[in-house]
């Protein structure tokens, strides 16, 4: 899933969307990062990353060197992602729609889980 933001709706991408069968929902808010439960998994990997290894947060280069290291780090800490953070955020969904609904659609932040 994706937001409604304008970069998901040019041509190429739509076309690689109807490639591949992707459904999209076109009535989805083009920013709501409270229904987008990937941000949050986002969030929660970058603030594992950082806290593991704190030096990647600082560098800057862009050789090939620090990119693996990177990718290594960012999987390190997705393995260490508790398990019930993607139930416990699934889970919440009826009630971030809930509260979405309730405010008229517009953006609410959702403070169910983080």
């Amino acid at each position: 899933m994706q937001d409604n933001a304008s970069i998901y709706r040019v041509y190429t991408v739509q076309a690689w969307f109807a490639l591949y069968g992707i459904t999209q929902i076109t009535n989805w808010p083009a920013y709501f990062p409270d229904l987008n439960l990937i941000k949050h998994i986002w969030w929660h990997l970058k603030t594992r990353t950082y806290e593991m290894f704190p030096e990647v947060a600082v560098d800057k280069s862009e050789t090939e060197h620090a990119r693996q290291r990177l990718e290594s780090c960012i999987q390190a800490a997705w393995d260490t992602l508790d398990k019930g953070l993607f139930n416990n955020l699934y889970a919440s969904m009826p009630a971030r729609m809930k509260a979405y609904i309730a405010a008229g659609g517009w953006h609410k932040n959702i403070k169910i889980i983080q």
